[in-house]
């Protein structure tokens, strides 16, 4: 390559490298504005308690988010609870009194954003009379700890919504865009036989981040 080729091949990989941080950013501060009406419970379920947040989905009468979360490479899965602050007491009564014994607090707010990497997301429906525990087991979110970085499953039930669906929103950030396919690929076969809906455009992955205002209400 010549002097001017090598030249616009490094000013092209710097814009990207900038458009991607400012992408970044914006995700990071949009998500952490969307939480400041929301409160998170943080809930340490085993397996067979893990099953039982569907029950658990099914039976309140206040929208309700249900979170599996493996935050990034060497992180254990986990699971978080999201309710409006308005329900927060009431929530929190019943999420004791649903699991006794299970260790439940506030938590702080997580993220699974890979700086300067790149973002995924997918929505599914799945009607609340077919939901149960196995779709929750089901989620295979393993690659996360083979080859990075974050992945969070959001299963969402609002009673007042007249389609009676369980909204399920998968989001997944990752160092390269090899590995993003790689690990949605893997999640994805956890709703085999369900329809998946990809984001059209950059646009719709932002709004699946920022999807806690849909709680916040």
């Amino acid at each position: 390559m010549d002097n001017e080729t090598l030249l616009l091949v490094a000013i092209t990989i710097a814009a990207f490298a900038v458009i991607i941080a400012v992408a970044a950013r914006y995700l990071i501060r949009s998500f952490k504005k969307a939480r400041r009406d929301a409160v998170v419970f943080s809930i340490n379920l085993n397996d067979k308690e893990e099953e039982r947040a569907a029950e658990f989905l099914k039976k309140v009468s206040f929208p309700i988010a249900f979170d599996v979360v493996v935050q990034h490479l060497g992180k254990e899965r986990e699971n978080y609870f999201i309710v409006s602050r308005k329900y927060a007491e009431r929530a929190e009564r019943e999420l004791k009194d649903h699991w006794p014994g299970v260790s439940i607090s506030m938590s702080h707010d997580y993220l699974i954003f890979h700086h300067g990497g790149f973002y995924d997301a997918f929505r599914v429906a799945i009607p609340e009379h077919e939901f149960g525990g196995h779709d929750i087991s089901a989620v295979d979110l393993s690659k996360i700890n083979e080859i990075g970085e974050g992945a969070l499953i959001r299963f969402f039930r609002d009673p007042g919504d007249k389609s009676a669906d369980i909204k399920v929103l998968g989001m997944f950030s990752a160092p390269s865009e090899r590995q993003l396919m790689e690990v949605e690929s893997v999640v994805k076969k956890s709703f085999e036989g369900r329809k998946i809906l990809k984001p059209r455009n950059k646009d719709e992955v932002f709004e699946a981040f920022n999807s806690t205002e849909e709680i916040a209400v």
